[in-house]
Order: structure tokens, then sequence, then C-alpha cells
């Protein structure tokens, strides 16, 4: 008994017949760029999980140095905006990769606003501006 069944024109009958060389290249084809597509979202993932954590670890870090700021100047005594400037400069000793650029008095208020810069050294350092009440003599 003969496997190969042919028709009266000598060919295989269609239900006979297996996959095809090229169909089976095509869908090896297709799973190759599928599994492309589901690595690079995972690389994609793991990039921008990366980035977040910087950030986050970044707002953790300036929270901390604002919450510094905040209980040092929250004193009741009047002082100068260089005192300002002095006790700040004394709570980044504690943050070496900040440092004080400057500090900017908003108008005729006691509101000062500070900008620090973080010292990246992977790339350009980033700036935050902070603001702080400070009461003057």
């Amino acid at each position: 008994m003969s496997h190969n069944k042919k028709n009266e024109s000598g060919y295989r009958k269609k239900s006979d017949a297996g996959y095809t060389l090229i169909e089976v290249i095509i869908a090896i084809g297709m799973c190759g760029f599928g599994l492309g597509c589901v690595i690079g979202l995972y690389g994609m993932g793991l990039k921008i999980n990366i980035g977040s954590e910087t950030i986050l670890n970044q707002s953790l870090e300036i929270n901390s140095i604002l919450d510094s700021i905040i209980n040092q100047c929250n004193d009741k005594e009047k002082s100068s905006s260089e005192a300002l400037e002095i006790k700040i400069k004394n709570i980044l000793v504690d943050y070496p990769d900040y440092a004080l650029i400057g500090i900017k008095k908003d108008g005729n208020s006691n509101l000062y606003t500070l900008e620090i810069r973080q010292n990246n050294k992977e790339k350009k350092g980033k700036y935050f501006f902070l603001k702080v009440h400070w009461s003057t003599g």
C-alpha cells in the first residue's frame, strides 16, 4: 500500500499535501518578527524603568534638601539674606552632588527663589528652583 496517493493527473491530492517550504519559511519569519518586536518592547521598558528610577531619586533628594532648608530656616529670628545663603550652603554640604547657584528675592516680599544645580557626571547638570520664605531684619 502506497502512502503517496495521486489523482488521475499524477499530482497529490490537496488534502494529503503538507506544508510547503515557502509556507514554513513565511511562518518562521512571522514568528521571528513577532519575537523581535517583543524583545524590543522589553528593552524599551527597561530603559523607561531606569529613567523613572533616576527621576524618583532626584525628587527624593530635592525634597530632602527642601525639608532641611525649611527646618533650618524656620527659626523666628530675623536674619539677612546672606545668612540664608550660608545656611543653605551648610545644608548642601550633606549633598555633594548639589550646589547653590544663586538666590533671588521675589519683589518686596520675603519670598526667595533658590537656584540649585545638580552636578551630574554623565550629563549636563540639572537645575532646580525652590521657593522659601525668609524674614530679613
